[in-house]
């Protein structure tokens, strides 16, 4: 499976990226995730976590964008989490941000843990959403 959807508690989403970014994993990302997501009453952040060995599309940052403009409202912000050191070094992170135009709702994180605690600040910082 390329990828695998669980809630890691209530209100935080964590997506699991396994193996080939193909078929099944966009029919996830597009098709399950954004139902799941606005099913939820309140806020829900995502964590996506590319274990070792997950492959990325061919144009990740494009793929991102799309991504963060499917999601339904009561969707807050993504945050990736990469078991590679080139996806969760802070200068991939800042180059992505820049390729992004400025998007405010996708972070980086070296760990889930991490990946939560970033989701607490931005909850703190903005409580109504990304």
């Amino acid at each position: 499976m390329g990828a695998q959807l669980d809630w890691f508690d209530e209100s935080i989403l964590i997506c699991r990226l396994k193996g080939a970014f193909d078929y099944e994993t966009y029919g996830v990302l597009e098709g399950q995730l954004p139902p799941m997501i606005a099913s939820a009453d309140d806020r829900v952040d995502l964590i996506l976590y590319l274990t070792r060995g997950a492959a990325l599309p061919r144009a990740p940052l494009r793929e991102a964008a799309i991504l963060l403009n499917i999601l339904p409202q009561n969707a807050g912000v993504v945050v990736g989490v990469a078991e590679s050191l080139w996806l969760s070094n802070w200068v991939s992170v800042g180059l992505a941000s820049i390729a992004l135009r400025g998007q405010t709702r996708l972070f980086a994180a070296r760990t889930v843990l991490d990946a939560v605690e970033r989701i607490t600040r931005c909850r703190a910082r903005f409580p109504s959403g990304g």
